[in-house]
């Protein structure tokens, strides 16, 4: 979006907040740590404006996450009544698909704000006032420059929410994304009272994982295949695992990386069979994932991106994607 079609949209949102008494706020059906951190941080803006904030996300947080504090304050049911929904780091429609099919009418019946980073996006099925900054590396980054643009206050506890949403999105600032201004955003948390270690120690500690989830994530490095001349490392994850580790850690975040920084790949995927449904999550070291995962219906960033088919066969969405990754790889730097 365009400079001044973003400050519209920012001005309106301040608007919106000043005359909304209770905001809803949402994310995400699986949420991660932009998404939980982003949701957390709005929640801390909005309530110290005076608002009545309800978090929402249809999926329960997995354990990498659920320790930050405030997540035990996220509901899966709308409130009876809201004045306003902000959706944060939300890439389309496929990720709160779940959401929609409950609650649309509901949701589209009341202002509905996008807070969110990411360039390629699907939109949502009614009207949403956008505010979509694709040089943030991360949403929570993006929520800084609202809250100064709105003259929210920043304290030691959003700084402590912010800091993590963005390191866990440009894994640990190294990814492409990361600006000067990335960096500057977590040097201006830090003064304000984030801790580094004790956060990183938090994270390791949430982390780490059991014995089986080391021997599963073994097993799944073994079925990886390399195609296109090592360029393409591919996983076809099968219903009874994805079932079996649900609760606990998600195979596709368990090896993705690793199959990404391989020698010679340029692009990791990994296919979720959910039966009928499948997921694809896609890591890239040039820029063609998010090309990919636009033939799929998906988006995201140009290195990571991910997206929903409803229905299909792992096999047939196996030859397709491999037929799509080449044809962007003949088109693409790689």
């Amino acid at each position: 979006m365009t400079a001044s079609e973003f400050q519209v949209n920012l001005k309106q949102l301040g608007h919106l907040v000043e005359g909304a008494r209770t905001i809803l706020v949402l994310q995400p059906e699986k949420p991660d740590t932009d998404s939980l951190c982003s949701a957390l941080v709005l929640e801390h803006l909005l309530g110290n404006l005076g608002k009545e904030v309800v978090m929402y996300s249809q999926d329960a947080l997995p354990p990498y996450i659920d320790y930050f504090p405030g997540a035990d304050r996220l509901v899966d049911e709308l409130p009876r009544q809201f004045d306003l929904s902000i959706l944060v780091d939300t890439g389309g429609a496929q990720q709160m698909a779940r959401t929609l099919e409950k609650h649309q009418g509901r949701l589209a019946a009341k202002p509905f704000v996008i807070i969110d980073h990411h360039g390629t996006r699907s939109p949502l099925p009614f009207g949403t006032i956008d505010i979509i900054d694709a040089t943030s590396a991360a949403t929570g980054e993006l929520l800084v420059k609202v809250a100064r643009e709105l003259g929210w206050s920043l304290t030691p506890e959003i700084a402590s929410l912010v800091v993590p949403a963005i390191t866990a999105d440009t894994l640990g600032l190294t990814t492409p994304s990361v600006t000067a201004h990335t960096v500057q955003t977590v040097a201006d948390m830090v003064s304000l009272g984030a801790n580094l270690y004790e956060l990183n120690q938090a994270r390791l500690a949430a982390g780490a994982l059991d014995p089986d989830v080391l021997q599963l994530k073994g097993r799944l490095l073994e079925q990886v295949e390399f195609l296109l001349d090592g360029q393409l490392a591919l996983l076809v994850v099968d219903p009874a695992t994805l079932k079996e580790y649900a609760k606990r850690y998600d195979p596709a975040a368990l090896v993705v990386y690793d199959m990404q920084h391989v020698r010679g790949v340029q692009i990791a995927i990994v296919i979720r069979n959910y039966a009928p449904k499948i997921k694809l999550s896609l890591r890239a070291n040039a820029p063609v994932a998010a090309p990919v995962a636009e033939a799929f219906g998906g988006g995201g960033h140009p290195q990571a991106a991910g997206a929903t088919i409803e229905a299909g066969q792992p096999d047939d969405i196996r030859a397709k994607l491999i037929d799509v990754a080449k044809e962007v790889f003949s088109r693409e730097t790689v």
